[in-house]
């Protein structure tokens, strides 16, 4: 065992003892007819089941190929998303069993061999409760560690209905075993679902809810001098507390860039993000003066895609359209119609401000074009740069 990781070691260990007492409990359930055992037998087999994926889940994890370049670090995350839907699944099966028990009374015997049993079971999962109690902050290990509770709850369930069926008299102590079931669902889902929910918003990639997105785009601009805005933000978690972001970030120019970068990736370090990739967008020789006039374009993106790759509408930037093989794209109007507009090679907008009114005077092709008026109604598009000047 030497070889093996101490996670490791307590899930081989939990799964030997798991899968022989649920073979007791099946074959004991079915010989004193009492159903209560039979369904916590195949509880204890969906225990089984999520020990085998989690322990899957943790050697996976560490395998590292040149297909996933992230490794798969996620198999953990995936195994507490199976942990969690089939303990869900299960306690839909039991509430089932438990309305129709309610319905149709069944007759035990045997109960002190139940009651025998289920104590058993109580032990063997109070061990596994103090083996995964202390690895429960990881989801993985967090799925199974509830699997071994809800088995924990189910066996206590046990005990009470043979303790009740053996000392009461009457039918109506055969109403308890049906009716303490669907209390010990209603527990099992409320620890269940928090785990679903959590490993599900991970895989759907959406920002760690302890972090607010806007707050931190904010407090990177005021924080970090010489960032002018921040555009294309993107953060997500990958598992555990590995927390990666990417972001395009506007400086002035290569140079300044060179001397904020380090402090970027302390901000962010500092944030709790230890991987993040940077694509810097360089206001000059434009002017910077265009962050401060417009505003609303300073989130544009300056680094368009070539018109002639046909990928405006599959990148990050730019806005959503529809392009033909013409190189037109199609967008909404502001009258609810379809106009057709021609996407030009990035230009530079030079606009005049004169008595707090600004005037556009013409744009300049980045490709050395001559001086061409402004098309009345044509827009700005991600690429382009306002230049000011005050008179």
């Amino acid at each position: 065992m030497g070889r093996y990781t101490g996670k490791t070691c307590r899930l081989i260990c939990m799964l030997s003892m798991t899968f022989s007492f649920f073979l007791v409990e099946i074959v004991v359930g079915y010989l004193t007819n009492s159903m209560a055992l039979v369904a916590d037998s195949f509880h204890m087999l969906s225990d089984v089941v999520s020990l085998v994926v989690g322990l899957g889940a943790v050697r996976i994890s560490r395998v590292k190929t040149s297909k996933n370049t992230f490794g798969w670090a996620r198999a953990e995350v995936l195994g507490a998303l199976v942990n969690a839907v089939f303990l869900a699944a299960l306690c839909f099966s039991i509430l089932v069993e438990s309305i129709q028990r309610l319905i149709e009374i069944e007759e035990i015997t045997d109960p002190v061999l139940i009651l025998v049993v289920g104590g058993a079971g109580l032990l063997i999962n109070l061990v596994g409760l103090f083996l995964f109690h202390a690895s429960s902050s990881q989801l993985n290990m967090r799925g199974v560690f509830l699997h071994v509770l809800g088995d924990a709850l189910g066996s206590v369930v046990v005990m009470i209905s043979a303790t009740i069926i053996w000392q009461a008299k009457g039918d109506w102590k055969y109403y308890v075993d049906p009716a303490m079931s669907i209390g010990m669902v209603i527990i099992i889902m409320s620890t269940t679902y928090p785990l679903l929910k959590e490993s599900g918003l991970i895989l759907l990639q959406t920002v760690p809810p302890h972090l607010k997105m806007d707050a931190l785009k904010k407090k990177l601009i005021e924080q970090v001098e010489g960032v002018l805005a921040v555009h294309e933000f993107h953060i997500w978690q990958l598992a555990g507390n590995r927390i990666i972001a990417s972001a395009h970030i506007k400086v002035r120019n290569l140079a300044d860039y060179m001397l904020i970068a380090e402090k970027i990736k302390e901000f962010f370090h500092n944030e709790g993000i230890h991987s993040t990739t940077i694509q810097p967008e360089f206001v000059e020789p434009y002017d910077e003066m265009f962050l401060n006039a417009n505003l609303s374009q300073s989130d544009a993106c300056f680094l368009a895609c070539a018109p002639e790759k046909n990928c405006v509408t599959k990148t990050c930037c730019g806005k959503p359209g529809v392009e033909n093989k013409e190189g037109i794209r199609q967008r909404n109007g502001s009258g609810g119609g379809i106009e057709n507009e021609v996407i030009h090679d990035p230009v530079i907008v030079s606009v005049v401000r004169s008595n707090g009114q600004s005037v556009r005077l013409s744009d300049v092709r980045l490709a050395d074009a001559p001086i061409q008026e402004e098309v009345p109604g044509s827009d700005s598009h991600c690429s382009i740069v306002s230049v000011e000047s005050s008179l």
